[in-house]
């Protein structure tokens, strides 16, 4: 990561001239009222012509990067007493990559509010619940089923969902998920270990499925926030703990559908 920053130290954040003759003057000095603004300028060819750059986060992520990492070392040059997360913004063009700048927040640690709340059905690990519950709704839905293969529920490595869709999907007509009728043919294109996952998320999304489809969806969340990991993986892991105040919407979310009479079908079409 090559970065820039503006060639004015500390105590100057401004050049000043004399209209007059145009020569220079004391430079303005860095005070509460003024802002010190912080620029990252990246080279794109970079990541076309470095033998490394495969290796390298791509632009996006670079940038993303780039500003947590600045916000975080600025609050912590600051002294206790000045130091308030409020005091920063992020400007955006516009939203389409805001995921990976709320990434990049989360594993440097940086609390934030949002202007506006994107869907959040698109926030892992929200997304991962999700797609488990319309699998549930929707056995034959062919796109969460690789989702939750490929989710932290199950841990599956691409390749490996690439081979149990391959398997399990030459049929698209007759394709359910976690059906016992290709298990065996997911065990021959598996490893042992893959293959123990496999068997693992086959039994709790069979045993989950009649309670997803019966019980309350608020009581649905909270069982698989709390006894997937996902509640302790954000308690315990810096980097993705803000990622909790998304169940926390989620979870408002189902309490709503249910007291307005709503079944989890209804709630996945949402």
């Amino acid at each position: 990561m090559h970065s820039f920053e503006a060639g004015f130290p500390k105590e100057a954040c401004a050049k000043k001239v004399n209209l007059a003759d145009y020569s220079e003057l004391a430079p303005v000095p860095l005070n509460a009222e003024n802002v010190k603004g912080h620029a990252c300028i990246f080279n794109k060819t970079i990541l076309k012509n470095d033998p490394e750059s495969s290796f390298m986060l791509d632009e996006l992520n670079q940038e993303a990067f780039y500003v947590a990492k600045k916000i975080r070392e600025v609050y912590y040059s600051l002294s206790e007493e000045e130091r308030q997360w409020r005091k920063f913004a992020i400007l955006e063009k516009s939203t389409t990559n805001r995921n990976i700048v709320l990434n990049w927040l989360n594993r440097f640690g940086i609390p934030y509010t949002l202007d506006s709340q994107r869907d959040v059905f698109q926030e892992a690990p929200v997304n991962d619940i999700y797609n488990f519950l319309r699998l549930c709704v929707f056995p034959s839905d062919s796109k969460a089923f690789a989702s939750v293969l490929a989710s932290p529920l199950v841990n599956l490595s691409s390749p490996a969902v690439l081979n149990i869709l391959a398997v399990s999907s030459c049929d698209e007509a007759e394709f359910t998920a976690f059906s016992s009728e290709y298990e065996q043919k997911v065990m021959q294109v598996l490893s042992e270990d893959e293959g123990t996952k496999y068997k693992e998320a086959a039994q709790f999304f069979m045993q989950m499925k009649p309670k997803v489809l019966s019980q309350s969806l608020a009581l649905t969340v909270s069982e698989l926030w709390n006894e997937t990991g996902y509640r302790y993986e954000t308690l315990i892991n810096t980097k993705v703990h803000l990622l909790a105040e998304q169940y926390d919407l989620l979870f408002e979310l189902a309490r709503q559908a249910d007291e307005s009479g709503k079944n989890c079908s209804w709630f996945v079409e949402q």
